[in-house]
């Protein structure tokens, strides 16, 4: 996972071995800046790239014009589920 101002180069080296080593798709969990996203596409392709959705600004459109692919949300709609019953509830 990336967290913080982490050097992108070895992130994209792993990415690359396990395309080399057949991966269908590729994820690096916690990648958040475009320019980091769309450093691993290129790198990557013509792989299909998949990415958490993190941020609000993370949207579908933007995410697919840096060459994304494939999106996830991971916990966030259980999250926001959770939230919404509780103020139903109060």
């Amino acid at each position: 996972m990336l967290h913080g101002d982490i050097e992108i180069t070895p992130v994209i080296e792993r990415l690359q071995a396990y395309a080399s080593a057949g991966a269908d798709c590729l994820y690096a969990p916690g990648v958040r800046k475009p320019g980091h996203i769309r450093a691993i596409v290129d790198a990557v392709a013509p792989k299909p790239v998949n990415v958490l959705v993190v941020e609000p600004e993370m949207t579908v459109p933007a995410l697919a014009a840096l060459g994304v692919r494939r999106v996830s949300i991971g916990g966030r709609l259980r999250l926001r589920v959770r939230v919404l019953m509780r103020r139903r509830r109060s």
